[in-house]
């Protein structure tokens, strides 16, 4: 019953996303400059904001966009997100995992630094094997992301006029180290 506007920087995922919910609408472009409409919520879960495959991402960006989600916002609306922070990689900032679910196999190798500029950065490398049939496909990706402060970004969104809740999992999936759900509310006698 909602109106929904999706915003991504791959085409592809766009595409995806469209033959999903043909009713929504979906724009090509950056999280970073999107236009929001008056909204009762906006939602960037997955690591949306840590994805450094714009090169905007990172803290400086950040509090502008709350700034924007803020403005956005109905009186009580809410800004649902998540981020991933340092210990993502693992106590000793490497983390292996793998999975196997029989429709498909993933292996995961995740690897945390601190780049030039001081910021917590997270390099994610995946394989991932598919079935199809009686074969299996199979798909590399590479992920950067940015990594946070919870404190940093709990004091950004109280900066903005939002009430902050951290969430400890999204219904019986409990966050693992590293990784934050934040629901940030406007207070509902904001004007």
């Amino acid at each position: 019953g909602y109106d929904v506007l999706g915003v991504d920087l791959s085409a592809a995922m766009i595409e995806l996303a469209r033959a999903r919910v043909p009713d929504a609408r979906f724009v090509h472009g950056s999280v970073w400059d999107a236009d929001l409409p008056p909204a009762v919520g906006v939602t960037a879960v997955g690591e949306v904001v840590n994805y450094a495959a714009d090169a905007r991402a990172g803290t400086r960006q950040l509090a502008p966009l709350i700034a924007r989600v803020r403005g956005a916002l109905a009186p009580g609306g809410v800004f649902l997100f998540d981020i991933a922070t340092p210990g993502r990689g693992g106590p000793d900032g490497t983390r292996t995992g793998f999975a196997d679910t029989g429709t498909y196999s993933l292996h995961v190798e995740a690897h945390e630094e601190v780049d030039e500029d001081g910021t917590p950065t997270l390099e994610r490398r995946m394989i991932l094997f598919t079935r199809d049939g009686d074969v299996y496909r199979r798909s590399d990706e590479v992920h950067h992301l940015r990594l946070y402060d919870p404190a940093a970004v709990t004091a950004m969104l109280d900066a903005a006029g939002f009430a902050v809740s951290l969430i400890p999992a999204y219904g019986e999936r409990h966050l693992s180290d590293g990784w934050t759900a934040i629901a940030a509310t406007v207070f509902a006698s904001a004007i």
